[in-house]
């Protein structure tokens, strides 16, 4: 489900504080959590920001035809953030054997989402 049936400047609300949040977030917690959980928090919130500038971009018409490189930079960067989340908390519950499993279950699951996704893509690119 995307928020982009909101008005624009409540998405965009929304985007900026979610991204300030999770900033604030990863800078209160830099000590307690692996350094590569911080470096994925700070990549997404950099994302939700990202995200949000092209949105205002869009909805105010602004002749710019180089809006489409924002998505170009936002949407690789959710997934490397991805990957540093998940492997900052790899690495955060080695001593704990149930919260590890249940990490790398969530891995697991990413994985075969993607994999899924680029078979779906192939499919589509070769029918």
């Amino acid at each position: 489900m995307s928020f982009s049936y909101l008005p624009w400047p409540l998405y965009v609300i929304l985007l900026f504080g979610m991204g300030l949040y999770i900033i604030v977030f990863a800078m209160k917690g830099i000590r307690n959590y692996p350094r590569d959980f911080s470096i994925g928090l700070v990549l997404l919130a950099t994302g939700c920001i990202l995200i949000a500038i092209n949105k205002t971009i869009e909805s105010l018409n602004i002749n710019n035809s180089k809006i489409w490189q924002i998505d170009l930079v936002a949407i690789p960067l959710g997934v490397v953030s991805i990957v540093f989340i998940f492997a900052g908390a790899y690495k955060g519950t080695k001593h704990d054997p149930e919260k590890h499993k249940v990490v790398r279950i969530c891995i697991y699951s990413i994985i075969g989402t993607f994999v899924m996704m680029g078979i779906l893509v192939i499919l589509a690119l070769y029918k």
